[in-house]
């Protein structure tokens, strides 16, 4: 039994450290996700505010 419980204990230890490693993975892309996101929101903001201000004058004229 002795060697059964050797053999048990690295396995586990591996698999917490693949879990470790894919959670790392998974907040990494989500924080990526969420950073693109918001960046490219705010490009397209400063894109709409462009051409409202264009389309106004455009009105005005």
């Amino acid at each position: 039994m002795s060697r059964q419980i050797r053999r048990q204990i690295p396995q586990k230890q591996k698999k917490k450290r693949v879990d470790r490693n894919a959670c790392l993975l998974v907040f990494i892309l989500i924080f990526f996700g969420i950073l693109t996101f918001l960046l490219l929101t705010a490009r397209d903001n400063n894109k709409l505010n462009s051409t409202l201000d264009e389309t106004f004058d455009f009105v005005k004229n």
